[in-house]
Order: structure tokens, then sequence, then C-alpha cells
């Protein structure tokens, strides 16, 4: 029973940096996902209207959002969940389906 308690006290102790790591993690593919956008249509590979793009940076941001919460860095969160909704509001109001 020891060889038990102390596994799940190893694994409780390291929760927050397994935590840590996710979330930083996170917040690189996000970083990954929004500037693979931007590359995409910068070198007009997608359109700027285009479901691809559109996907890409929404993700992205969702990502960057929940790791500048955790951090605590609110500013970036409330870019982030702008930059959100000016995505979904895109979507939205789209004329053409486009990839």
């Amino acid at each position: 029973m020891e060889i038990f308690a102390r596994s799940r006290a190893n694994c409780v102790a390291l929760y927050p940096v397994m935590k840590e790591w996710v979330i930083d993690f996170t917040g690189w593919a996000g970083a990954v996902l929004v500037l693979y956008a931007y590359f995409m249509v910068s070198t007009r590979r997608v359109a700027g209207n285009s479901l691809h793009y559109q996907a890409a940076n929404i993700l992205g941001a969702v990502f960057l959002m929940i790791n500048t919460y955790f951090h605590q860095a609110y500013p970036s969160t409330i870019v982030n969940l702008i930059w959100i909704g000016i995505g979904i509001y895109s979507l939205l109001n789209k004329k053409s389906a486009t990839l």
C-alpha cells in the first residue's frame, strides 16, 4: 500500500509541472497556427476569406488565449478574444465558400 501512496504523491507533485507544460505547448501551437495562417495568406496560397485561413486563425487564437489567460496576461487574452470574434464574424458573413 505504501508503494501506491508514494506513487500517487509523486503524480500529484508532478501535476502542476505537467499542467504548465500542456499550457505552454498549447500557446506554442497557437502561435504556429496564427503564423501559418498569415504565411498562407501572404503567399496567396489561400484566400483571406477562406475557411482554411479563418479556421487556422480562430484555433490559433483560442490556443493563445488559453495560454495567456493561464499566465495572467489579460491584455493578450482580450486581444485573442477579439481576434476570435473577428474570425467568427468573417465566417458567418462569408459570401463564397473558398478553400
